[in-house]
């Protein structure tokens, strides 16, 4: 871990709540540390989030609690913990196998904690390129319909994930997609104004903007950019780039076997224009569904 890292992330064998052991740091980001802990009541791993905006706040000398960097900074500490917990509210309602599961969420050394599921695995984009082998159907059938039946559920509670990307989808040691990182996730008939999140590749255009439309359309637009992946190899060129002339390649030119008809499925939910993507996951799924019967007679 570097110096700076070091110093940041919550000691090893740190106890919070009297139950939760922290046992390593394995990522960071501007927004938060994730750790890897074990709750002591049960031995059993868990995933332990902790809200660390590092341009905002540092770690006392008790190498626990954080403080502020400035007490200006407070107000902008308080509204962006009570937006990090807003992922613990919505992962409380979500009730999925494919879906990382909640188990608790706290304040304690002046900041917040969410803690959630450990499933042993790879990320997407890792099982892509270490499973050469893998069959589109398999792929298909056991991984991207699931995805499809997760995020459907989420759409059905008037929720959209934001972030689907193949980094943010775990393959769990039984081959079984679960869809992870839920900080971006909002009830988008609630929210009028969004803070603005990109994975370039995989975000639509309307995620550039704090107020244009967004909704199920939009999660569409990175489920079809991760076949995209999936199939290309590669991530679909940066929608703020294809505004004016789209120099994005039609799937068919990387995957000649695909259909026609899911080939025109995915370009069609690559559009920058939210209007001409499918309204639901359904007639995705559909059209997925009829791709695997497509090659289960071939």
């Amino acid at each position: 871990m570097k110096p700076d890292l070091k110093y940041r992330c919550l000691p090893k064998k740190t106890i919070l709540q009297n139950r939760y052991l922290i046992k390593k740091a394995i990522s960071t980001s501007a927004l938060s540390i994730i750790y890897l802990a074990e709750d002591l009541s049960c031995n059993q791993l868990c995933i332990v989030k902790e809200f660390f905006p590092a341009k905002l706040v540092l770690r006392d000398l008790d190498q626990q609690t954080v403080l502020h960097r400035f007490s200006s900074y407070k107000t902008k500490f308080a509204e962006s913990r009570t937006a990090f917990f807003n992922e613990a509210l919505i992962l409380k309602e979500l009730e999925h196998k494919n879906i990382m599961k909640y188990l608790d969420h706290f304040t304690a050394n002046n900041t917040g904690y969410l803690v959630t599921k450990y499933y042993k695995g790879i990320t997407l984009e890792q099982f892509i390129v270490s499973e050469k082998n893998i069959s589109i159907r398999f792929f298909l059938q056991q991984i991207f319909i699931p995805v499809l039946n997760a995020v459907a559920l989420l759409h059905r509670k008037g929720i959209i994930h934001r972030d689907l990307k193949p980094s943010n989808i775990i393959i769990n040691s039984k081959n079984e997609p679960v869809i992870i990182d839920f900080g971006s996730a909002i009830k988008f008939k609630e929210v009028t104004r969004k803070n603005i999140f990109i994975t370039p590749g995989f975000s639509p255009l309307e995620f550039y903007s704090e107020t244009a439309k967004q909704g199920c359309f939009s999660d569409l637009y990175s489920l079809a950019a991760t076949l995209y992946y999936y199939y290309c190899g590669k991530a679909p060129v940066e929608a703020s780039q294809r505004v004016i002339e789209d120099p994005i390649e039609n799937i068919r030119n990387y995957q000649e076997f695909i259909s026609p008809c899911l080939a025109k499925a995915i370009m069609r939910n690559l559009s920058t224009d939210p209007k001409k993507r499918f309204t639901s996951v359904t007639w995705f799924k559909m059209i997925v569904y009829w791709e695997i019967f497509r090659l289960n007679k071939s």
